[in-house]
């Protein structure tokens, strides 16, 4: 694995991480925002693999249990298995189509706040799952699969680069 490959993925992170904590909860839309961090894990999976986007699932999680969480390894998981998953797809996926990013971003997401419902709600017995599913998880999906179509294009500009990078060093090697 190149360096150079490993520092644009965590710029990507700590950009997708700081945008969507900062920038993105001061004006949100019915108190929620996208998912930007599982739109880079899910993009790296799908453009890099399995192993490199369980890479991503775990930086992404560390970052975000340490400087939000409370418990660490909570958001570490769930990027990771998504990472891993989406990961999974890359050689059966066409990295210039989009409906399948999308698809996977979306189901992502239903996952990631299935996930979130269970462990911060229903373990609690505050089960309300129609105004969880109405109120909050509904409009991040779609506000995430919006999302993706911009955030996964730069992501695929930026590995075609890297790739193009890397074949003109492996010919110089040559």
């Amino acid at each position: 694995m190149n360096i150079r490959r490993v520092i644009i993925a965590a710029l990507l992170i700590l950009a997708a991480f700081f945008i969507q904590h900062n920038l993105l909860t001061a004006g949100d839309v019915m108190s929620t925002a996208p998912n930007l961090l599982l739109i880079v894990c899910c993009a790296i999976g799908f453009l890099r693999g399995s192993v490199q986007g369980l890479a991503a699932g775990v930086f992404a999680g560390l970052l975000k249990d340490i400087l939000i969480g409370n418990t660490l390894g909570y958001y570490t998981f769930i990027y990771m298995i998504l990472g891993y998953g989406c990961g999974l797809f890359q050689k059966y996926v066409n990295s210039e189509l989009l409906t399948f990013p999308l698809l996977f971003c979306g189901a992502g997401d239903l996952i990631f706040q299935c996930y979130i419902f269970f462990f911060n709600f229903a373990l609690r017995n505050r089960i309300d799952l129609p105004f969880y599913l109405h109120h909050i998880m509904m409009p991040e999906i779609v506000y995430t699969v919006v999302s993706a179509v911009f955030v996964y294009q730069i992501i695929r500009k930026a590995n075609e680069f890297l790739d193009r990078q890397e074949r003109k060093q492996a010919k110089r090697f040559v």
